[in-house]
């Protein structure tokens, strides 16, 4: 089983690949290929032409949730595959989602921005031939691949910032992140956990993953979401990985993306000798 990451914050400049503020992997599995996450502007087709991957083999494009960092490039994905696919999502994915703050200046002046899907739903069926497959539970997409489906919070120290909105009759409500979905790889010496952003949280998703299946986890590959969040909360994460890495005997730990560039770096010295980068041109075999 082989993951690439096609889409991600950094890019090495030897591989001469485009980097944005986004994720994309690519699943490689027998003759099996899946697209989890499509990044901000597509520049997953890009990096996949320049390494190699023929993204018209894709089987199912996966989405983690419903932000434009990781669905904007849906367009130029299925372009790119260029026959009807199956998108396989939570049901609450095209939810108006929004962030706000200071920092961002919406429409009119208001403090907030859009940062959910660009695209309507009937506008990617009628024009790419897209085939939504809405699954709200644990899910097996296909051979020994799973997406976690909705994500029970089993403590209450990971917290959701309360600047991502969700517009719901012209009112904003506190984003629960129903739809982060993880991806899961089963191997023979446990599983590869993929995040898209965590926003549920890796403690909780990882308790439930070990939960269902009662079996180790081998990797942790993606984003955590951790690059602004308070110091309880990250010394929480950190101390519940170390514990997890000791009984699991976890070989890789490869955080990307949300986790942020200062974060990364810290867990690289705190986990040194499984950390290795996940960005633009990775690959990680199982």
């Amino acid at each position: 089983m082989r993951v690439t990451i096609l889409s991600e914050n950094y890019t090495p400049f030897s591989l001469k690949l485009k980097g944005e503020h986004g994720f994309s992997v690519l699943i490689e599995k027998d003759n099996m290929q899946l697209l989890y996450d499509t990044g901000r502007f597509g520049i997953c087709v890009d990096n996949a032409q320049t390494l190699g991957r023929d993204l018209t083999r894709t089987q199912k494009v996966l989405l983690s949730h419903g932000h434009i960092d990781h669905t904007g490039g849906l367009e130029r994905a299925l372009i790119a595959i260029g026959h009807p696919v199956d998108i396989v999502a939570h049901p609450r994915i095209f939810e108006k989602k929004h962030i706000t703050g200071q920092q961002y200046v919406g429409p009119f002046g208001r403090k907030d921005v859009f940062i959910g899907i660009p695209f309507e739903r009937q506008y990617l069926e009628k024009m790419h031939k897209a085939r939504f497959d809405f699954r709200d539970g644990l899910y097996e997409v296909v051979d020994r691949v799973w997406l976690t489906g909705e994500i029970p919070v089993s403590n209450d120290v990971e917290k959701i910032p309360a600047s991502f909105l969700v517009e719901t009759n012209d009112f904003f409500v506190p984003d629960d992140f129903a739809d982060d979905n993880s991806l899961l790889l089963d191997t023979e010496k446990g599983f590869v956990v993929v995040f898209g952003c965590a926003h549920r949280g890796i403690v909780n998703i990882l308790t439930y993953v070990k939960k269902m299946f009662k079996k180790n986890i081998r990797a942790i590959i993606g984003g955590t979401h951790l690059h602004d969040t308070s110091q309880v909360q990250l010394e929480y994460v950190k101390s519940y990985l170390k514990e997890l890495i000791h009984e699991d005997g976890v070989e890789l730990f490869a955080p990307a993306h949300c986790t942020g560039i200062h974060t990364i770096m810290g867990l690289s010295e705190e986990f040194k000798e499984i950390t290795k980068p996940a960005f633009c041109g990775s690959v990680f075999e199982f």
